[in-house]
């Protein structure tokens, strides 16, 4: 009977471990976490604060400037778009096996339309 006990006491602990590692954790935003990165190492703060920066923070209508100023300098900025990488995993080398970005779209005068956020994962 101690037996059963012991291994059930395992088993209840493995899958208790296992669901807090494959929790995010929300947080709230703070620019300061965010923080500048590296593009190819984005802040790990990041993916934790990222719905309560697009549910809580008025994002729509702000200019590119605007969001500069809150988020830092973007990961990437092509043409109407600028992208801020919000978590990256690396397989056993350099290549990528998932990422995660956040993306506005903002119009010639510069104003934030839309924004949108981006799931990848290597197949």
């Amino acid at each position: 009977m101690i037996h059963y006990l012991k291994q059930a006491a395992k088993v209840v602990l493995c899958i208790l471990i296992a669901a807090v590692s494959s929790c995010t954790f929300n947080t709230k935003f703070d620019k300061k976490k965010w923080g500048d990165s590296d593009p190819a190492f984005p802040s790990e703060y990041r993916n934790g604060m990222l719905n309560d920066l697009t549910k809580n923070h008025k994002l729509k209508g702000l200019t590119k400037k605007q969001i500069i100023t809150l988020l830092g300098v973007p990961d990437y900025v092509e043409n109407n778009l600028i992208i801020y990488n919000i978590r990256i995993d690396y397989g056993g080398d350099t290549d990528i096996t998932y990422s995660k970005k956040l993306k506005f779209f903002y119009l010639p005068d510069s104003t934030v339309t839309s924004f949108s956020i981006i799931e990848w994962r290597k197949d």
